[in-house]
């Protein structure tokens, strides 16, 4: 599986992590890059809403446990911009570009906010990232 000199994955969460794995795996020896647009390391969202909240376990806890060493080079806190698949390039802010000769798109999905929800409202959050869970927790000290 040597076809490929760079494959970029975008979406550093546990689909992009496990996908990493899975090409070094396969033997894949070219570059990784894998870019996401939060600060962390993948770790487990559903412990999130559950052991983060509760106090039970600190971000930190939270971290996915490597399986394979990817050798991968990571850009957290780096968002993709845009994709231009003709030439190759994942567009990153400051103009920055990377060209790849694969592409994994691992970004998952956006939450749905629900109709009628004051989306702009300090005592409203969306409950996905671990900096959501500590907006939470912050609100809900304030308003004890």
């Amino acid at each position: 599986m040597t076809e490929f000199e760079r494959i970029v994955i975008v979406g550093a969460g546990v689909a992009g992590l496990r996908a990493a794995e899975r090409l070094r795996e396969l033997d894949y020896d070219g570059e990784l890059v894998i870019i996401g647009d939060e600060p962390r390391w993948p770790y487990h969202r559903p412990l999130v809403s559950k052991n983060l909240l509760s106090g039970s376990d600190r971000a930190a806890d939270l971290t996915l446990q490597r399986h394979v060493d990817t050798g991968a080079r990571w850009r957290l806190g780096t968002r993709v911009e845009r994709l231009e698949t003709q030439r190759k390039v994942v567009h990153l802010p400051g103009g920055e570009e990377i060209k790849y000769d694969g592409l994994i798109i691992a970004t998952g999905v956006e939450p749905r906010h629900l109709k009628g929800v004051p989306r702009h409202s300090p005592r409203v959050h969306t409950l996905r990232t671990v900096d959501e869970a500590m907006a939470v927790k912050r609100t809900i000290q304030e308003s004890d």
